[in-house]
This record gives C-alpha cells, sequence and structure tokens, in this order.
C-alpha cells in the first residue's frame, strides 16, 4: 500500500502495527495545516486519543521545531538549485507531527518494539525521495536529530502515562 504523510510517500505491504500507524497519519496529513493551527489538532479518529494528548503532542511538535530551526542551522540549508529552503520549517513541523503521533499510535496499540521499524523507515523514504532535491539530506536529518528524538519520545511517554 502507499501512504502520502503529506512530506514524503511511503510504500509498505506489511500488514502489521507500522501500516496501521501509517493508515492513521496519512488520513491526519490530509487537513490544511499543521496540527498545531488545526482546530482539530492531528484531526484523526483513534479512541485512545484524549483531546488533552491531542492538543499537547501537537504544541510539543511546534514549539520544539521552532527550537530546532532557530538553532541548529536547518534554515541555512539549501536546494540542490542553489535556493533557499524556504519552506522547510513546514518540513521540519511536519516531521515532528510523524514522529510524535506515529510514536504515541505505535505505543497505544502495544506495538513498542516496532518504533525503531517505523522511525527508519520514515527516515529511509525521506533519504531517497529528497536526495535530487536537497543537497544534502543527511544534513538536513543531522540538523533535526534531537528534535525528532524529543518528538518521538514525547509521543512514546505521553501514551504510557494515559
Amino acid at each position: 500500500m502507499e501512504f502520502d504523510l503529506r512530506f514524503i510517500t511511503i510504500e509498505y505491504n506489511t500488514d502489521d502495527g507500522v501500516s496501521k500507524v501509517l493508515s492513521i497519519l496519512s488520513e491526519s496529513f490530509k487537513r490544511g495545516s499543521n496540527a498545531h493551527f488545526n482546530s482539530n489538532s492531528f484531526n484523526i479518529k483513534f479512541d485512545d486519543l484524549t483531546r488533552d494528548d491531542d492538543y499537547n503532542m501537537a504544541c510539543i511538535a511546534f514549539y520544539n521545531a521552532l527550537d530546532a530551526w532557530n538553532k541548529t542551522g536547518v534554515n541555512g540549508l539549501k536546494y540542490k538549485n542553489g535556493k533557499p529552503f524556504s519552506d522547510g520549517f513546514s518540513l521540519v513541523v511536519s516531521f515532528g507531527e510523524c514522529f510524535i503521533l506515529g510514536s504515541y499510535l505505535l505505543t497505544k496499540l502495544r506495538e513498542d518494539k516496532l518504533l525503531d521499524k517505523f522511525h527508519q523507515l520514515i527516515i529511509e523514504n525521506f533519504k531517497k525521495q529528497y536526495k535530487d532535491i536537497l543537497r544534502s539530506p543527511d544534513d538536513f536529518l543531522e540538523c533535526i536529530n534531537d528534535y525528532i528524538g524529543i518528538c518521538a519520545l514525547d509521543g512514546h511517554e505521553t501514551a504510557k502515562a494515559s
């Protein structure tokens, strides 16, 4: 199956917790804006997702993206054609939302063992799809590594606590 996560498309054909999460994320990314600015935050139907968890994770993904954007140098990266990476902030937020919500969902589904597989799947697909767009997808990922780690951990911990 193919899953559209706004910033990347993933082909994944294994029927497991990862495919369930990718399906939910694909629905979530159909919203028109970042979750923080959307009235229904992540805009998903998942019984275990509380309104508070939804709102708090959307805020964490957005405000930590601001820190990553301002402090890491990701805003200095360039496209292959040399133009500034002007829409990069939206990409950073999308990454965070993917990691925070995906980690939350996998944990709630009691599929914690698949967290690393899920995270690696997102990263590897990003590298493949952006190798001809960004001068260095690896540089981008290095700049936001701490940020996506914060989001992944927060999603997991939030799910365990609620």
